[in-house]
């Protein structure tokens, strides 16, 4: 591989860059030279997520983030165009993996990226949020010069995202897929074998680990609601022991992680909050062992099974022939338990009866008239990472 950018590169506005060959990758510069030129000894770089709209937006792209943000920071600013999202406008994700013309888009992107900060003499920060967040922690642990990196409800397994989503990405930037896709499709518990197998046929980058993330500095950002939680951030963050690192952060090899509370699902980080960490970044010359404090910030109200000593017990009560079941947990510091949900079983000598699946609710109802002997009432408990405790209460009627 080669250098693949020099200083007369750095030139403000949209640049194709040549991709090893006839295809090209569009990149956004913006105050990095004359007039406009922004005085900051970091740059910016940042990855868009889902495209939305896409007749409002311009059709078939380019599509460009972060010019606003950057703008009010006063960074210069990359932000990168996925290609695969030019392939057809019925395409609103990509995760900048790459496709049947452009392969190993992720490496092509980083050597990139490389050869701006060594011949713009500036530090990067990554930012992105959702397929955006993706494709900053793999084009993050892929680079050689450090950088840091601000994510925000990533996925991290693109086989667990939306299956129809991936199909539809798959099919149009891997033409030749379509069949093998398309004969088994029918059956939904193979869908995730199926998007899994052709993303390895493809020799397509689908998964982070957590390890190619730990000389990195990474701020993840994950909003509780978010249904990311235990299948992206909660899947990443099981793979190393997490610790408390302040109030509001936990850490995870390296990784300094933020839970919070600002908006329903699939919400993006407050504005006000990625621009103060973004700052905070700059101000201690890319160091990221501080702690963040933000009224949405909620990791310390948040039990996680693995670090906290969490106790439960399931207590019942009969009323008009209803057994009432009810989970509590003590915790010494927690009051209440946002983001864990409940699960109970009703098990009659020996047989299981009913099920009530995970809820918000700690409380279970079953009816027990014309219904006598050992009666078993299994409780669970599930942190937001997915994390189980069971509690059970054995009586008779």
């Amino acid at each position: 591989m080669k250098n693949v950018i020099d200083q007369s590169a750095l030139v403000d506005g949209e640049r194709k860059l040549s991709y090893w060959g006839e295809e090209e990758v569009k990149f956004l510069f913006e105050g990095f030279e004359g007039d406009s030129a922004r005085e900051s000894s970091f740059a910016l770089v940042v990855f868009g997520g889902a495209v939305t709209n896409r007749k409002r937006r311009g059709g078939k792209g380019p599509f460009f983030a972060g010019v606003r943000v950057s703008e009010e920071l006063g960074m210069p600013l990359v932000s990168v165009s996925d290609p695969s999202l030019e392939l057809s406008d019925t395409i609103g994700l990509a995760w900048y993996v790459g496709n049947q013309k452009i392969r190993r888009l992720p490496e092509f992107i980083a050597e990139t990226l490389d050869a701006i900060s060594k011949v713009s003499g500036k530090k990067l920060i990554l930012a992105g949020g959702s397929g955006g967040g993706f494709a900053c922690l793999l084009i993050s642990s892929l680079m050689e010069h450090e950088a840091n990196v601000v994510v925000w409800n990533p996925q991290t397994s693109i086989p667990e995202y939306v299956p129809g989503v991936v199909k539809n990405y798959l099919e149009t930037a891997f033409p030749s897929s379509r069949e093998k896709i398309s004969k088994e499709w029918r059956y939904k518990k193979k869908r995730k074998q199926i998007v899994f197998d052709v993303l390895r046929d493809e020799d397509v980058s689908h998964s982070i680990k957590i390890e190619s993330l730990n000389s990195k500095k990474v701020i993840y950002f994950q909003n509780l609601s978010d249904w990311h939680v235990e299948k992206h951030c909660g899947k990443l963050m099981s793979e190393v022991k997490m610790k408390r690192g302040g109030k509001e952060r936990l850490i995870a090899d390296g990784v300094s992680l933020y839970l919070g509370d600002w908006g329903n699902g699939h919400a993006p980080i407050p504005r006000e909050l990625l621009k103060g960490v973004i700052r905070k970044i700059v101000r201690h010359d890319g160091d990221v062992g501080f702690n963040l404090r933000h009224k949405n910030l909620i990791s310390s109200q948040v039990p996680l099974f693995a670090l906290d000593e969490v106790s439960g017990d399931v207590s019942v009560s009969c009323s008009g022939g209803t057994i009432i079941s009810f989970l509590s947990l003590s915790h010494p510091k927690l009051s209440t338990f946002p983001g864990v949900k409940y699960a109970f079983y009703f098990i009659l000598n020996g047989k299981l009866l009913e099920k009530r699946w995970y809820s918000n609710n700690s409380k279970a109802s079953f009816d027990i008239k014309g219904r006598s002997g050992s009666v078993r009432i299994v409780g669970f408990a599930k942190d937001c990472f997915g994390k189980k405790l069971r509690f059970s209460n054995e009586f008779s009627i």
